[in-house]
């Protein structure tokens, strides 16, 4: 038997054939849908382990902020998985971080995956045909992160039809259309988003600009975010199949203000004051691959030659201009990395109880994490300063693994493969080993056990001082420096569909990670006079947890409800004073309900609860006296005494991650009206409500300093904790027309 990778794979190659002698483009979606229903059936025969596959309709009809479907929103549902910050796309899948997840977009790998800093992801839901998420027991092919894949496919195009769908929604529009180019031989499938954010936000700032120009100001504003995709196939008479996919994602931000003169300024130089400070921040994903497939006896043969990268360039420009003066000046950051590679892979079947799968792979990346450029212009005095300081750094990689799968008649199946890895940059190289295995156990028809063991290597991390992952954190190849990050990961599960259809599953786990690298304390990627290899300080991480998932359905009702516990735990012999720590996202609970009714043969409503135990924050929870020198190695309490200004005492920090965070709940709604126009397209309307009760759940904490009394005769100074939210209640509306 042969991986879902390669299975997929013949599978479609089959129906592509199939469809080439028969305009019936019908025939194939049903045939489609059988695939996919089969894969869901056999969860307890295979060796799978936390592994879900999402079809394109579970993307489109969960509930999402802004009623922008999401498919990274999606899989937050799943145990073991949390968001992060509310509302935002990040993934952190069982302890591990945000830069140790793999996307693929038709086995083409994106370094960057989000819209609005996190808001939104960069795919297009509409243009997905579906996505296979892996968080455990990985397969041998899956290399170079190390938490989770997420492994997706556009949407195959149409080699006899002209089909597609418009969407309009309250901050953006999207199209997908399909359609072929030779009848039967080659189709072409391409989708386009694109925000108006900037052209309703416009207007306003025109109102406020408009009552704020008597007294010499302005506001600077504006946003945007584009992305599209293209897929080309191509059936040629050998049987050989060819794919082209290429995928692009741009966001453009802009935030400032601008301070003039007016007629009622008695300045000399009133007629000529003008200072302008402008942020802005641009952002890139991009990416090309081009793949040939081709059945080879009874196996699967194929091969990928991709690039792909991401930039971002965040600027601050300050334009000053009086009598005297004419200045300009310019500080940028600029971070990118580019990646090209080299796939090639073949599975077979050897018997009917054992099949094979072998590739390699072959990846030069080319990173850019830390460039900095200082331009000054003095017009008057014609004088032009820069200083920057680039870093480029070369890296290749070589990988290449083995696998077998064996499916006896016996009540087991075993899937054990060796991947291998290695690196080199700078003179520095390495090759790892990594063992995979999975053992499946079948107790009866209905019930399994399943055990798994994997271990997978990343030669590159992102480091972030904030909560949130930003464009602007940069890639760095940490294995140029240090020993590459490594996990190992242990799991074991069992799996039941009762006789009422009732499907249950869960998993206990256990993961070591070493390598890890995170800044050093009081310095971040910002500090432009530290190069980031003297920046960044490498530990070790453990997390350890349980998921647990019910699904039923009862007529045309379905529910899904899953249970997260989890430890996480992180050691740095440079942070918290070489003591252990809990994660940012230490989430011990976490539980999702969700839900659909079918109401109407045309009207769905569908239901989404999540809680989660709060994220980990460091706060300052005493103050210490600072009479002459700085403060001792305890907290003691505030001295009782007048206190002005800074005399409120140093903040004292009792360790790293020591608050946790108010825990976080949320009811997501959405409703689908469906329906048919006269003259043959259908419609669909979705009304839906993001955070539906109003929970004010915690962004942030910040402290104050609040003087009590009149200083003298009062309390004095006193410390107040402020919860801060970001997410208020959010109704969405969107129409979406098939043609």
């Amino acid at each position: 038997m042969m991986t879902a990778r390669f299975a997929s794979a013949m599978a479609c190659a089959a129906l592509i054939a199939e469809a080439w002698g028969q305009e019936n483009s019908d025939t194939v979606t049903t045939r489609l849908d059988e695939v996919i229903v089969t894969e869901q059936r056999n969860f307890l025969q295979d060796t799978k382990m936390g592994f879900h596959s999402l079809s394109a309709s579970e993307i489109l009809r969960m509930p999402a902020i802004f009623g922008e479907p999401d498919v990274v929103k999606v899989l937050h549902a799943l145990p073991g998985v949390s968001a992060g910050m509310e509302g935002f796309s990040g993934l952190y899948v069982r302890g591990g971080e945000n830069d140790q997840n793999l996307f693929l977009l038709d086995r083409l790998p994106l370094h960057n995956v989000s819209h609005l800093g996190g808001i939104f992801s960069t795919f297009n839901a509409y243009s997905l045909q579906k996505a296979d998420f892996y968080k455990s027991a990985f397969p041998a092919w899956i290399g170079g992160k190390v938490a989770s894949v997420t492994d997706m496919q556009m949407r195959r195009p149409d080699f006899f039809h002209t089909r597609g769908t418009v969407t309009l929604g309250l901050i953006s529009g999207s199209a997908f259309v399909t359609t072929p180019l030779r009848k039967g031989k080659t189709a072409l499938a391409a989708s386009l988003r694109r925000t108006w954010l900037d052209a309703v936000t416009a207007p306003a700032l025109a109102i406020i600009n408009a009552s704020k120009k008597g007294d010499g100001e302005k506001t600077i504003g504006g946003y945007s975010f584009t992305d599209a995709s293209l897929r080309l196939d191509h059936i040629w008479r050998s049987g050989l199949t060819s794919t082209l996919t290429a995928f692009i994602a741009h966001d453009s931000f802009r935030i400032g203000e601008q301070r003039f003169a007016t007629d009622n300024d008695d300045t000399d130089d009133a007629d000529v004051y003008n200072r302008k400070d402008v942020t802005r921040l641009k952002w890139t994903t991009y990416g090309a691959i081009a793949s040939l497939s081709a059945a080879v006896g009874k196996g699967s043969l194929s091969t990928d030659l991709y690039l792909t990268g991401s930039s971002s360039r965040q600027s601050e420009t300050i334009d000053f201009t009086n009598s005297d003066v004419d200045e300009h000046s310019t500080t940028s950051n600029f971070n990118s990395i580019t990646e090209t590679g080299l796939n090639e892979a073949w599975g077979t079947p050897m018997s009917e109880v054992l099949g094979l799968n072998v590739g390699m792979s072959q990846i030069l990346r080319r990173y850019n994490p830390d460039r900095r450029e200082l331009i000054r212009l003095d017009k008057n005095e014609a004088t032009l300063s820069s200083a920057g300081r680039p870093d480029r750094v070369n890296a290749a990689e070589l990988s290449a693994y083995g696998e077998l799968e064996w499916t006896p008649s016996l009540p087991f199946s075993l899937t054990a493969g060796l991947r291998m890895q290695s690196y080199l940059c700078r003179g520095r190289s390495r090759v790892l080993w990594e063992p995979r295995a999975a053992l499946q156990i079948s107790l009866s028809e209905n019930a399994s056990l399943k055990l798994g063991y994997s271990r997978s290597s990343q030669f590159m991390q992102q480091v972030s001082s904030n909560y949130i992952s930003l464009p602007t954190d940069s890639w760095l190849p940490t294995g140029s420096i240090s020993n590459p990050l490594t996990a190992d990961l242990f799991s074991a599960g069992a799996y039941a569909l009762t006789r009422s259809g009732l499907r249950l599953s869960g998993e206990i786990w256990y993961k070591r990670m070493e390598g890890l690298a995170e800044f050093r304390e009081g310095v971040s990627l910002a500090n432009p006079d530290v190069p980031w290899q003297k920046k960044v300080t490498f530990g070790r991480g453990w997390s350890y947890g349980a998921d647990l998932t019910a699904e039923k359905e009862f007529g045309d009702v379905s529910v899904a409800v899953s249970y997260g516990l989890l430890w996480n735990w992180r050691k740095f012999a440079a942070l918290n004073g070489g003591q252990r720590f809990p994660a940012k996202f230490d989430n011990r609970h976490k539980i999702d309900i969700t839900a659909g009714w079918k109401i109407k043969p045309n009207m769905t409503l569908n239901a989404q609860w999540q809680y989660m135990t709060g994220n980990r924050t460091t706060l300052a929870l005493y103050n210490v006296d600072v009479p002459e020198q700085f403060f001792p190695g305890y907290p003691t309490p505030l001295p009782q005494r007048p206190a002005y200004g800074d005399n409120i005492g140093a903040d004292y920090y009792t360790g790293r991650n020591n608050v946790r965070l108010p825990a976080f709940h949320r009811l997501n709604l959405s409703l689908t009206v469906t329906g048919k126009l006269r003259k043959g397209p259908s419609y669909e309307w979705n009304f839906g409500l993001y955070n539906a009760y109003w929970h004010k759940n915690a962004f942030s904490v910040k402290k104050d300093n609040i003087l009590y009394g009149d200083g003298w005769n009062g309390e004095g100074w006193n410390r107040n904790f402020k919860v801060l939210s970001l997410i208020p209640i959010l109704p969405s509306v969107s129409y979406t027309l098939k043609f």
